[in-house]
């Protein structure tokens, strides 16, 4: 039942160690502080919003396209331009857009696995092209295409997979913490094989503390036994050279007393039904 605020800034700061506590300061983090007295709600009624100052937007490549421009003024700070994005309506763009979803028995295989993380860290290890790089070392992830400056539905990713061989990555449905849904495509290769639909799903456990990572894949334009038989071992293959290696990641970084997968969780592959 609580509304949102959040404050997006860039500038310098200076670290100052108080007490032994760290604290930042200087003009930019005194503008930052002033910026909580704005006049967002006055201006547009929005109890909840993001404000960006134009020098965050600068910094990080968002065009300010389809947000409120206000320019705020602060006595010896001077003026200070800002971009308001209301979150109540963008909460309901998200919510009403059409859920595009593999589901298990649409799926050619499909896997499921634990991690000792919670679906906020896994979302990142999956969907961040640097993660994804680091989980795998084999294949290169880039971002290309992000409307807006923003990771989501129409963005794009390509992998690189040596050779000169490049698979575009398409994110069909995006649904942050939940499940993502993208389509793989070899357009343009000298050796055109199928195109891949994928889903995510992610599962919160343990109250939060773990997440079961559920994986489904589809291929399209070959007969369903084939397609079938070169998913599961495509599964087996993203199995032992992603899953595993990337649960132990997992425990090194974040320092879980958990159990890394090993070869045993195979059995955990499906081969199913989909057409």
């Amino acid at each position: 039942m609580l509304d949102l605020k959040f404050i997006v800034h860039y500038g310098d700061y200076v670290l100052r160690n108080v007490s032994g506590i760290s604290e930042l300061v200087g003009t930019e983090v005194n503008r930052l502080f002033r910026l909580t007295k704005n006049h967002v709600t006055e201006e547009t009624g929005w109890n909840a919003y993001i404000l960006y100052t134009a020098a965050s937007l600068d910094q990080i490549g968002i065009e300010p396209e389809g947000m409120v421009e206000l320019v705020e003024r602060y006595e010896h700070l001077g003026e200070v331009t800002t971009f308001a994005v209301d979150l109540h309506k963008r909460f309901q763009e998200i919510s009403e857009a059409r859920h595009i979803v593999l589901e298990p028995e649409e799926a050619h295989a499909a896997i499921s696995f634990d991690f000792d993380a919670p679906a906020t860290v896994m979302w990142e290890w999956l969907n961040d092209p640097r993660r994804r790089n680091q989980a795998d070392p084999t294949v290169t992830w880039s971002a290309v295409k992000r409307s807006g400056g923003r990771t989501g539905r129409g963005a794009t990713n390509h992998c690189a997979h040596g050779n000169g061989e490049l698979t575009c990555e398409t994110i069909l449905d995006w649904r942050p913490f939940e499940y993502v849904t993208t389509l793989a495509t070899n357009d343009g290769m000298p050796r055109k094989f199928t195109d891949m639909m994928m889903t995510f799903t992610l599962e919160p456990i343990d109250d939060g503390r773990k997440t079961r990572v559920h994986w489904r894949i589809k291929l399209v334009r070959i007969p369903g036994f084939v397609a079938r038989a070169i998913s599961k071992g495509m599964a087996k293959q993203f199995l032992n050279t992603v899953v595993i290696p990337l649960s132990q990641m997992i425990i090194d970084e974040y320092g879980q007393d958990g159990v890394p997968l090993d070869a045993a969780s195979e059995l955990s592959i499906a081969a199913t039904a989909g057409s």
